[in-house]
Parts: C-alpha cells; structure tokens; sequence
C-alpha cells in the first residue's frame, strides 16, 4: 500500500494528520479526503503502529506517482524535517507533485526566489536514479538537497575524527559546500544530524572523516554548515593516516596472495628496500587520490619507478608520459582516466615543490617532508578536501 503524508480537506486546505493527536484523528475520519493530485477520495488511517497517513482506493492511478513503498523512518524523518523547517516559518510543501518534470520530493522548500527539493533517502538507490532526480530538478530551475538516514552508529568512527568505510551510494550523495563535500544525514530516532566532512582517501571505499553532530533544536535554515578542520586537527588526519599507511605496506608484504607477480612487492624487489621502509615521499595523500582503489602508496611506488626507469625528471613530464603510464599498468577505465591523469599531476607538482627537480628522481631522493605536510594542508583546505 502507499502511503500518503497529506491530503485536502473539502475547504481545499491541507491537512497532515501526523501533527495531530491520534485521539484527535479518530474523530476526523469520518470527514472527506481527496487527493491533493488526483482529487480521489482516500481514506484517513489511524493505526497504533503506523504513523498517520492517507491511502488510495486499491489500483489507483495516481498512486502509481509515489515511487517507492516508504519505512516508518522515512515518513517519520520527513515529517520532522517538514516540521522544523514550519517551526523556522520557512515555506514548504510536505510530498508536493510537479507536473512540470513528473516527480514528487519529500519537500519542497520556497526561499526567496530559489526552490529546494529536499530528498530524504533511506534506502539505496542507484546512482543513476540519483543524477535522474537531479536533473529532473534541474531542469524545473529546483535545487536538490539530499539528506540521508543517519548510519548505525557503530558505522560511524568512534570518534569525531576517525575512519569510516563509505558506499559508492553514499559518496554518490555528498555536495560541494564552500567547506568542502559534506554528506548530511538524519535520525528521525535521535532527532539529530550528522555531517560527514573533510574527506581523505586511504584506499577502496575507506576514508578518514570528521564527523558534527547537531540536534534539531539546534538546526537553521538553510543547514549549518561545517567548518573546515584546523591545523590541530590535521595532524590528527596524518597520525591516523601514516598509521593505516604503514598497515597497508604490512599488509602487502606480509599477506601478499601474488608471490613474486605483485607489481608493487617486485618495485621493492628491485629497489632492494623494505616496503615497511618506503620513503615517506611515497604513499602520501596528495589530491584526487580516490581516482584510484589503490591506497597511494601502491600507485605512487609505481609512478617513481616509470620516472626512474626512464631517467625522467620533475620538470620534463608531459601528459604523453601520464598516459603511457596509465596503459602501462592499466589503469585506463574510461570514466576514470582523466581524473588519475590529475591525481598524477598533483603528486608530481607536490613532490617538485619539496625536492630537486634538476635531480632524476631516484627511490633515494630526499625531500623535505614537513614542507609536504604544510602543502598537503594547504591543499586540503583550497580544495575543499577533494581527496
């Protein structure tokens, strides 16, 4: 059955029964409902475990327009989040359709002069219904805002700087805010926020995150917005970092499946070194290092050898050389290629600022690292934590 939040009263005004008292709806039953869409007749249901809604006659038409059967989190989420934002005396509509592109947000808010369909989502969807609904709102001159069921706490670092292992579903949903991506979620069980920020990749679908939470109470409209982390607490990002750094060369040389065929170990092979002693220039989070599953270390061990191999220094590489390597170790899906081409760039640049560039850039290389971490800072910030 699909279940519907609102519905017109025969004065034609809007009535949500959820903001009322059950008591109080078991008398109002018995009034005229009609469909704010279709004009049908639907029926008030007032049950003890279910929140209050509306329901079509079966095999209705318009009931087709819903496009998902909904969880109680999800009518009891968008029912607070419509609240709070009536409680800030922000125009909304609570399930509005618009005709204009077929499609129906949990809310829409009206503020001075721009829309914002706010999409509550509780359950995965596919990334291609997510740019499908962006476009569709885009395309209505609307903009989106999606606000995600709160994880299980255990999924959440145990502290507010710590790692989190992200679906592909989940990033698909972070935005650009002036800080940087932020995902924002919400537990209608807490009636509270959490924004997870400040990303920084580690490898697959792990990140190090920073994460604030907000209680309801203390919301504004538009959304609080997350400050971008200081110095502090990026030392605190690099120890966690340099830590899983140092478990992921364990792990490759200790766990290693491939025996003499992994790529990285025959690098180190050949370089007579250690992985557990890899310079610290090697397998450092420079940007757009999600652009591979890899943890850097692993790509980056790679790119200094195809440099030292062909006796390249800093300042002779050209795009032909990213690309050569790229085909090279097959790193070349389609959808990814140019993005790995700017995750080169940025390791490359980050090591020129810190070493000899009229140097061959050896695995002996010295650089001076503290002036890296500096950069990696600055570059966290400018870039909004694009990595």
């Amino acid at each position: 059955m699909i279940i519907i939040l609102t519905a017109l009263t025969k004065d034609g005004e809007i009535f949500i029964p959820a903001q009322y008292s059950r008591d109080s709806l078991k008398y109002l039953r018995q009034s005229d409902y009609r469909c704010a869409e279709c004009r049908e007749a639907v029926t008030l249901k007032v049950g003890s475990i279910k929140i209050p809604h509306f329901a079509h006659q079966p095999n209705s038409v318009c009931a087709q327009s819903f496009s998902e059967h909904e969880s109680e989190d999800h009518l009891n989420g968008k029912i607070q989040l419509y609240n709070f934002l009536q409680s800030k005396k922000v125009s909304c509509n609570l399930e509005p359709f618009i005709l204009k592109i077929s499609q129906r947000p949990d809310i829409l808010v009206h503020d001075n002069h721009l829309n914002v369909a706010i999409e509550y989502q509780c359950s995965k969807i596919s990334a291609s219904i997510v740019r499908k609904r962006n476009t569709g709102y885009l395309q209505a001159q609307i903009k989106t805002l999606w606000i995600l069921k709160s994880p299980h706490p255990l999924d959440f670092p145990p502290k507010q700087i710590g790692i989190m292992k992200l679906s592909s579903f989940q990033t698909e949903l972070f935005f650009n805010s002036i800080n940087g991506k932020v995902l924002i979620t919400y537990c209608p069980q807490t009636k509270s926020f959490s924004y997870i920020s400040n990303l920084l990749h580690l490898y697959t679908n792990h990140f190090i995150v920073k994460i604030n939470r907000l209680p309801i109470t203390l919301q504004t409209w538009p959304l609080a917005i997350v400050k971008r982390i200081n110095e502090h607490e990026f030392q605190t990002y690099l120890k966690l970092y340099q830590m899983k750094r140092m478990n992921r060369l364990k792990s490759l040389y200790l766990y290693n499946r491939k025996g003499i065929q992994s790529s990285f170990l025959q690098v180190c092979y050949k370089w007579r070194i250690d992985p557990t002693n890899l310079p610290l220039f090697i397998g450092v989070p420079s940007r757009r290092a999600d652009a591979f599953d890899e943890h850097a270390c692993e790509w980056q061990v790679q790119w200094i050898e195809f440099l030292q191999t062909n006796f390249l220094k800093l300042d002779t590489i050209s795009d032909q050389h990213y690309y050569h390597f790229l085909l090279l170790h097959r790193w070349k899906e389609p959808s990814r290629f140019t993005i790995r081409i700017e995750a080169l760039k940025a390791y490359t640049e980050l090591l020129k600022e810190c070493g000899d560039i009229g140097k061959p850039l050896l695995s002996t290389s010295t650089f001076n690292i503290p002036k890296m971490h500096r950069l990696l800072y600055d570059h966290f910030l400018a870039k909004g934590a694009e990595n």
